[in-house]
């Protein structure tokens, strides 16, 4: 007979991320936002890649892969992460969901049939709500209700050698325990020394959001004649406005976590660096068809930066 876990309630959303640690952070009674869930893991920014086979040669995230555990430790939970073989994760994941414990799994898209992905994209996140015998049901963002899968895909999804994560490993972990939802108070301050804490590394860290920005522009002339370009172009456009984060590589919904917490004019900037955002993503889409296209990016890469410092600097100051 299949097995759930108790009282696990799913509620679709934007971001696998903020959407799957704010389904777990309801069984412990924290009942939060999704928006407010980005913010507190402080992981909104801007990374290069080198990709693999199945991936562009060279690409950018808005969200770093630290997010899970950094949301944890911000707000005091205990997350047990594990990065193991799938012959020692799958009996440990099995016997958690029988525990009534929900697990946290990192997945490769092109894996997972309910998808239909046909690249891979091995950074995905879903939650582990279910299982019995060869199937086993999995909570993801963009889908209500629980998806029934094989466990042979999970498995597929789960020690994928596709990028960002990449190293065949099984990247699980679950919540074993969370201190009594904060007061409105105390949950506003958590907050707004996360959003402080994310701009400050924006603006100053060699991968913060700034240096990214730098970086990607002075690598434009090459990706616009590497044997690629089309398709670094195709999934730019794709991870700014379509990838599951809300439009404008994710500044949209952090503009409704800064609005959530007061930061009303950090909130303005956030929504004017996600126009800026959209507007380069219209840019790579052009130039995904179009090689002349290439040369206007650079210029819109510069006013993507040049909002980005003014919402950083924003957020840093105002917190």
């Amino acid at each position: 007979m299949p097995c759930f876990v108790p009282r696990f309630v799913h509620r679709p959303g934007v971001h696998c991320g903020s959407t799957g640690l704010a389904d777990v952070l309801r069984l412990h009674g924290w009942d939060l936002s999704e928006p407010m869930v980005l913010g507190l893991g402080g992981s909104t920014g801007v990374w290069l890649f080198d990709g693999a086979a199945g991936m562009p040669e060279r690409f950018f995230l808005g969200r770093g892969t630290s997010f899970e555990q950094r949301l944890c430790r911000r707000i005091g939970a205990a997350l047990q992460w594990r990065e193991e073989a799938w012959d020692q994760a799958w009996p440990a994941m099995a016997a958690s969901v029988a525990a009534g414990v929900p697990c946290l799994v990192l997945t490769d898209l092109r894996h997972l049939p309910y998808y239909g992905a046909r690249g891979s994209f091995h950074g995905h996140l879903a939650v582990l709500a279910g299982r019995g015998g060869a199937e086993v049901w999995l909570a993801d963002a963009h889908f209500p209700g629980l998806q029934q899968v094989p466990l042979t895909a999970l498995e597929a999804a789960a020690v994928s050698c596709a990028p960002p994560v990449g190293d065949g490993l099984c990247h699980w972990g679950v919540i074993a325990q969370l201190p009594e939802p904060p007061s409105e108070a105390a949950l506003r301050a958590l907050a707004r020394a996360a959003a402080v804490d994310n701009a400050q590394a924006c603006l100053t860290a060699a991968d913060g959001a700034v240096a990214s920005l730098q970086s990607l522009r002075a690598e434009l002339p090459a990706w616009a004649v590497a044997p690629d370009s089309s398709r670094r172009a195709r999934f730019a456009a794709q991870v700014i406005e379509r990838r599951g984060n809300g439009g404008g590589l994710f500044r949209r919904m952090y503009a409704d976590f800064l609005s959530e917490i007061g930061l009303d004019a950090a909130a303005d900037r956030a929504r004017a660096a996600a126009s800026a955002w959209s507007v380069l993503a219209l840019g790579f889409e052009r130039a995904a068809s179009d090689r002349s296209a290439w040369g206007a990016l650079a210029s819109r890469v510069d006013d993507v930066a040049a909002a980005e410092r003014a919402l950083w600097t924003s957020v840093a100051t105002a917190g």
